[in-house]
């Protein structure tokens, strides 16, 4: 019986079982991953792994959640007049019934929650995406990164959006707590994202957008969650 194949050894250190990096596929010991990459990749980009030092507090993230909370608002006032214009034509070439304008302020409050969660987790995610910040994110000076300092793709975005919601209870108590527990101040979502909020200044690499990346990020999230709530209600008159 042939002998089973030996583990692959770090490069580095070769007295140490070795794991692939995701990014280049060369064999590193955990100490050589730094996180989710291995040193040399994090160099090429200029990223770094996280550090206690980096992130910043419940408070400031708190009031970030505010002003994005305060930014949704105006934004599904905006949705919901362009909605109402779109319906009311809609109306004028027969496609729904008449008095389906003023229909719109008659859903109920489970409705507007669902609508405005989903618009508010799709939003929020294109955001992050593209320049790893919400609009209170950006005027607080942070950023979402992964642990290796990169930006956060889809997957882990959506994920810790979707945290959001837990973290959430009891007036984000349930965030504080677990973020009190964590050198990296995360809560929830960002432990199962794999994702950490840093100081601006301290981002690098990919991480760090670029003043252009960044107002495009801002307008994409915005533009995807007035059109979430506008078409939340256009579709419930026309269903």
């Amino acid at each position: 019986m042939n002998d089973p194949s030996p583990q692959p050894q770090c490069q580095r250190h070769p007295d140490r079982p070795g794991l692939p990096c995701p990014r280049c596929g060369t064999f590193n010991c955990l100490e050589c991953l730094s996180g989710v990459a291995c040193e040399r990749c994090l160099a090429l980009k200029g990223e770094r792994p996280v550090q206690s030092e980096d992130v910043h507090g419940f408070g400031r993230r708190a009031g970030g959640r505010i002003i994005d909370l305060v930014t949704h608002q105006v934004l599904a006032v905006v949705a919901g007049v362009i909605a109402g214009i779109t319906i009311a034509i809609l109306e004028s070439i027969g496609v729904v019934a008449a008095g389906s304008v003023q229909s719109m302020g008659k859903h109920g409050f489970l409705f507007n929650m669902l609508a405005g969660s989903l618009a508010s987790l799709a939003g929020s995610a294109t955001s992050t995406v593209i320049c790893g910040a919400s609009v209170g994110k950006a005027i607080l000076g942070m950023r979402v990164v992964r642990l290796d300092g990169s930006r956060p793709g889809l997957g882990a975005s959506l994920v810790r959006e979707l945290g959001y919601f837990i973290d959430v209870f009891f007036f984000g108590l349930v965030a504080k707590a677990a973020m009190d527990g964590s050198s990296l101040a995360q809560r929830h979502g960002d432990r199962w994202a794999g994702t950490a909020v840093v100081r601006a200044d301290h981002a690098g690499g990919t991480g760090r957008p670029s003043g252009v990346r960044l107002a495009v990020g801002l307008m994409a999230g915005a533009f995807v969650y007035a059109l979430a709530i506008g078409g939340a209600f256009v579709l419930a008159v026309l269903s």
